[in-house]
């Protein structure tokens, strides 16, 4: 009974809006000065992670933001799906949260590894931001929580802290969030991510030139604005590889999922062969299909991390780097 045109609408006009930003944003910074054009791409890419995640959000949306979109007129469930079935309403945002939402246990396929992957990263590396800082502070209170989570994180292998989000950590959620396995994963990936993540940006922050850190006083900039605009930047330039090697062994670690019995990609194709009568005996390729579509995801995140630093100055000519 699924209907594919409303999707397929719907995902043409948010290519067509993607499309029509990225061409404005891309004029503006072209007639524009440099500290206007970085600040526009700060906006854009804050919104962007911010809609990444209250798309999630509204997919499955958690018990108390229910109880506050229906309080503030979202129509509750049953009577959305009536309303829908009716054909008397269109919903809206608010609706939506109001709902029930696409349960996280009926998402499936590449769908769920590329969610909980890009998730991981991008949660990952606020994360690791947040953590690398935290360890070099000299304020205990900072640096004492920061040191014992990353030690813990790294300590043991991810397939156990997957174990971990199944079986303890929906007590340690419960008066909060009452989620589902697929989102306590993304969770992991992120905190699991952003440890390792901060000992890279740890490695980077050293190497940055305190005659930097001396001219940034100089000019009367915060403390803060210091570590964000001075020390983050050349600790991310200097660890860029390393960083997107990261995020390439979560994506590929999105694979563990099958093991917790999540229908990711991975899972499906092993299933397959015991699940649909054309695959019936073939077992390896829908493995060798499987993959094909992980390594050409992770070969496009290695050339755009070559690509950023060709464009930072990163690589000689004649071959190697010059961080």
């Amino acid at each position: 009974n699924f209907h594919s045109e409303v999707p397929l609408t719907n995902l043409l006009k948010a290519m067509l809006l993607s499309y029509l930003v990225y061409g404005a944003s891309y004029y503006y910074c072209s007639i524009s000065e440099e500290y206007k054009a970085n600040r526009l791409r700060t906006y854009i890419a804050l919104g962007a992670i911010f809609t990444f995640f209250f798309a999630i959000m509204i997919m499955n949306p958690p018990e108390l933001v229910k109880d506050l979109a229906v309080t503030l007129g979202g129509i509750p469930p049953q009577g959305m799906r009536e309303a829908i079935m009716a054909g008397d309403v269109v919903p809206s945002t608010l609706d939506k949260l109001a709902g029930d939402g696409i349960k996280a246990s009926q998402w499936g396929g590449l769908f769920v590894n590329l969610i909980v992957a890009t998730a991981g990263c991008v949660l990952g590396f606020g994360i690791g931001v947040v953590l690398a800082f935290g360890r070099q502070s000299d304020l205990p209170f900072f640096s004492l929580p920061s040191v014992a989570l990353i030690e813990l994180v790294r300590s043991g292998p991810l397939i156990c802290w997957l174990w971990f989000a199944v079986f303890l950590m929906p007590d340690l959620m419960d008066p909060f969030y009452d989620a589902e396995d697929i989102i306590r994963m993304l969770l992991m990936f992120g905190v699991f991510g952003g440890c390792y993540i901060a000992e890279v940006l740890r490695g980077g922050l050293q190497a940055v030139d305190s005659g930097q850190k001396e001219a940034a006083v100089a000019l009367g900039l915060s403390p803060f604005q210091t570590k964000m605009q001075v020390e983050l930047p050349n600790a991310v330039r200097t660890t860029l590889p390393s960083i997107v090697s990261v995020f390439i062994g979560l994506w590929k670690d999105t694979t563990l999922l099958f093991i917790i019995n999540i229908l990711d990609f991975f899972k499906l194709a092993k299933d397959l062969p015991a699940t649909d009568l054309r695959f019936l005996g073939n077992f390896l390729e829908p493995l060798y299909v499987t993959a094909i579509v992980f390594w050409v995801f992770a070969f496009y995140l290695s050339r755009v991390s070559m690509g950023i630093e060709k464009n930072l100055g990163l690589v000689r000519e004649g071959g190697g780097e010059a961080a």
